[in-house]
């Protein structure tokens, strides 16, 4: 019986394990059934899910409104006036001189007759308007803000990015 040498050895063991591990290329059915599941993107394609919180996209409306009031408080030199958003959907507007209000109120009547008054008090030479955003602009708000940004974000990325790549695309509104 002829012996062995180590390389010998360690050929045969390398040209087996490379036996092994290319068979199941060859012959499937000699190796286990279970086969690795690949995900979207090792299948070449992805899945994209688009989402808006209508809640912060109107609160963000608000903020912007009320943003744009005190640059046209500045804008018209109009002082003493108080601008700041409470619970996120209403604009609270303080206003501590009388000439104060009269032109403050013109700018309403003006620039932002789309609001909806919600209360009126005066204490102390103080007079305190909080202003909301009427129902009916809310809903247009959260339609538009829903549907035109996303479809075309949605529409543009398949059409030029990714044609045949995607296998879903949803828009899903959270009220």
């Amino acid at each position: 019986m002829k012996n062995f040498s180590w390389k010998q050895v360690l050929v045969f063991v390398v040209i087996v394990t490379a036996i092994i591990y290319i068979l199941p290329s060859w012959k499937p059915a000699l190796w286990p059934h279970k086969q690795i599941n690949l995900g979207l993107d090792l299948q070449g394609g992805m899945h994209l899910l688009l989402e808006v919180d209508t809640e912060k996209a109107i609160e963000s409306h608000v903020e912007r409104i009320s943003q744009e009031m005190r640059e046209l408080l500045k804008k018209k030199r109009i002082r003493h006036v108080a601008i700041e958003r409470v619970e996120g959907l209403k604009i609270s507007a303080e206003v501590k001189k009388e000439e104060s209000i009269e032109k403050f109120r013109a700018l309403l009547d003006d620039e932002f007759r789309d609001l909806r008054e919600l209360s009126n008090k005066k204490a102390g030479g103080i007079q305190t308007i909080m202003l909301d955003i009427p129902d009916s602009d809310r809903d247009q708000i959260e339609n538009w803000r829903l549907t035109r940004p996303l479809k075309q974000f949605a529409t543009g990325l398949i059409n030029s990015v990714c044609p045949n790549r995607i296998s879903a695309a949803r828009v899903k509104s959270e009220y």
